[in-house]
């Protein structure tokens, strides 16, 4: 029997890429659309398509976002589908870290608009002497 590294433990990045190819196969799959095949490949490997984790993430979101309000209470919301439940958690867990990171992304704008502003001023009294 060959050697492998299947004894190993996916790492986080691996572990999230699985699970994002296995919803993209579940909604892509439930909308009756073609779903790419490093989805289906990463859904099945044990070690997921880290490699594809932000197409997997890009590609998820946009048809999760593009959803209407029925498919979204059909494939996301329906409380009796383990597989929509999973994908409802993972699109909150998502939807709050991007909100976490536009805070995050307004706060450091912000910080270096005040700093370009102090060096314009430092600047604009330097050269004012």
């Amino acid at each position: 029997m060959p050697c492998n590294g299947d004894y190993l433990a996916p790492t986080e990045r691996e572990t999230a890429s699985q699970q994002f190819c296995w919803h993209l196969c579940y909604l892509l799959g439930a909308l009756k659309r073609e779903i790419p095949d490093w989805a289906r490949k990463g859904a099945d490997e044990y070690y997921g398509d880290p490699a594809r984790v932000n197409d997997a993430t890009v590609l998820l979101c946009e048809t999760i976002r593009g959803l209407t309000e029925d498919e979204k209470e059909r494939l996301l919301y329906d409380g009796r589908n383990p597989q929509a439940r999973s994908l409802a958690d993972f699109w909150e867990r998502h939807e709050a870290a991007d909100k976490r990171r536009q805070q995050e992304a307004q706060v450091r704008d912000e910080r270096e608009r005040l700093n370009d502003e102090a060096e314009f001023e430092r600047l604009r009294r330097k050269l004012n002497r």
